[in-house]
């Protein structure tokens, strides 16, 4: 093949609704995928994201686009220092281009035209990010990939895998909701939805529960008391909830705002998506103060969705832990395991030790 792809990186909303439709043409298994809309790229990758522009990277061979990557930036804390991260994905090569293509300028970094770097699409994107991240002075690089990409990952491109935090999917089946017609009614109409968010839940002693999203006052008080001292996690203050889910473009959720007397005690978000035709209910996230288990916050949530005709429920745990267990008691099983990848550097290799706090969740990445 004569003809060479040229790399590219772009925010611009023309460019990304291309990025879109490439997507969505070769790779969405529905009519069209939300998290591949322009307004969803636009909304994490430019100065909307609190933690700052991202980048999308494309590769072009004439004017069609025969692959992406981007990096999405992350407020990080680890060990209780703030370190600026991102979150790698949208990793994809055209099917008909992911061999014997050559990129019209080589590597900056290695000039050998038959490296890995050079003859891989999804090689070279990857690589181009990481100089952008670098120059950015992006600290950690972390993604969760699937098993086709996280070879390339692991075995070429510098990263590793964690093996202390073993992060399984775990789903609960309503099997008396399994053959129920999903023509008779919505997953959650707009009226009931409206009528909801306002409606006072009262399923544990003296606790407020309510569906309306909490000041970022409360968060940030909230943030305070429970963010670790030790280990990895994202900065969850009020921020980073209002950015991350109050204010997204597109996905509808559902809040749960806990109250003792007038503390809030824990957040907790919720997404209502019909998926394989199976009406399905994601624990996106949650923070809660230790006054709320995690198994009172799995009770909430089957209880308060047991009229809503949900046929699936789904969350993300880490294996063997003491929510993990709580989950399988309300029914929860593993489904699969989910890998988590950090780009190979000083401070991330002191992230996989069994030693510290490592909080992810659904919402940690950008899927759901």
């Amino acid at each position: 093949m004569s003809k060479k792809y040229k790399i590219f990186f772009s925010n611009k909303i023309s460019d990304l609704e291309k990025v879109s439709h490439f997507l969505n043409k070769y790779f969405a298994t529905t009519e069209k995928s939300e998290i591949w809309s322009k307004e969803e790229f636009n909304w994490k990758l430019s100065n909307l994201n609190p933690a700052g522009e991202g980048f999308m990277a494309f590769a072009k061979l004439d004017d069609e686009i025969i692959g992406t990557a981007a990096i999405v930036k992350k407020r990080l804390l680890i060990d209780g220092n703030p370190y600026l991260g991102a979150e790698i994905g949208e990793t994809y090569s055209h099917p008909d281009f992911r061999k014997e293509i050559k990129p019209e300028l080589l590597f900056q970094n290695n000039s050998d035209p038959d490296h890995y770097i050079n003859k891989s699409i999804f090689g070279r994107l990857i690589s181009e990010l990481k100089i952008k991240a670098s120059s950015e002075k992006i600290d950690i690089i972390y993604g969760t990939p699937n098993e086709n990409s996280k070879k390339g990952y692991l075995n070429r491109l510098e990263f590793f895998e964690m093996q202390s935090y073993k992060n399984i999917s775990m789903s609960k089946f309503i099997f008396g909701n399994l053959l129920f017609n999903k023509n008779v009614t919505r997953l959650l109409s707009n009226s009931v939805r409206r009528k909801n968010k306002s409606k006072k839940i009262s399923l544990f002693n003296k606790l407020k529960i309510s569906r309306k999203f909490p000041s970022l006052l409360d968060i940030d008080t909230l943030w305070s008391e429970v963010r670790p001292a030790k280990g990895f996690s994202l900065v969850r203050d009020g921020e980073y909830w209002n950015f991350r889910y109050k204010n997204h473009p597109i996905n509808d959720y559902t809040f749960y705002s806990i109250y003792s007397k007038q503390k809030l005690e824990a957040l907790i978000v919720i997404r209502l998506k019909e998926v394989k035709n199976l009406k399905t209910l994601f624990l996106v996230e949650w923070m809660a103060t230790k006054e709320i288990k995690f198994s009172d916050i799995l009770k909430l949530i089957i209880e308060d969705n047991k009229n809503h005709k949900i046929q699936k429920m789904n969350l993300w745990s880490k294996k063997n832990s003491s929510n993990f267990f709580s989950a399988i008691k309300k029914g929860f099983i593993p489904a699969h395991y989910v890998p988590i990848i950090f780009n190979k550097t000083e401070i991330s290799s002191k992230l996989d030790s069994p030693d510290i706090s490592f909080d992810f969740f659904l919402g940690t990445s950008d899927t759901i």
